[in-house]
């Protein structure tokens, strides 16, 4: 697989570690149907490029929602694409992730920022409880 072979090259790290990483992220097994991009906007997930001041926020008020710790994955392996927005997707479930180098590289992540994916019925109910707000970045 030529991917685990670029991934294993790029990150220092075995084949087989490589190859078994990339197995464990998410696959969307359906077709797209479009992106949207912008603020107010209704989609499937949300994606958005937070502050760990803005993650801490999210964290306490999901806290608050749930009176649960968020538990998540992570991972630095195809981070946003598909351990964030493809995972929120699939699971129903809040995603963060510190950005791999290439979606560092290519999307825009500042150093100081993390990735939050948050699916809609789970975004939707912080802010129709007034827990959280989504800001601009």
């Amino acid at each position: 697989m030529k991917l685990a072979q670029r991934l294993s090259q790029k990150a220092d790290m075995g084949h087989d570690i490589a190859y078994e990483l990339i197995r464990s992220v998410p696959v969307l097994n359906e077709s797209i149907i479009r992106i949207a991009l912008g603020m107010d906007i209704q989609g499937d997930v949300f994606i958005s490029y937070a502050s760990p001041e803005s993650a801490m926020k999210l964290v306490r008020n999901w806290q608050k929602m749930t009176s649960q710790n968020l538990r998540v994955d992570i991972s630095g392996i195809m981070s946003v694409c598909g351990n964030v927005a493809v995972r929120s997707y699939l699971e129903q479930s809040i995603s963060i992730s510190f950005g791999c180098p290439d979606s560092r590289e290519y999307g825009g992540i500042k150093k100081e920022q993390l990735v939050i994916g948050l699916p809609y019925n789970i975004a939707s109910s912080l802010c129709n409880t007034g827990s959280y707000s989504f800001e601009s970045q």
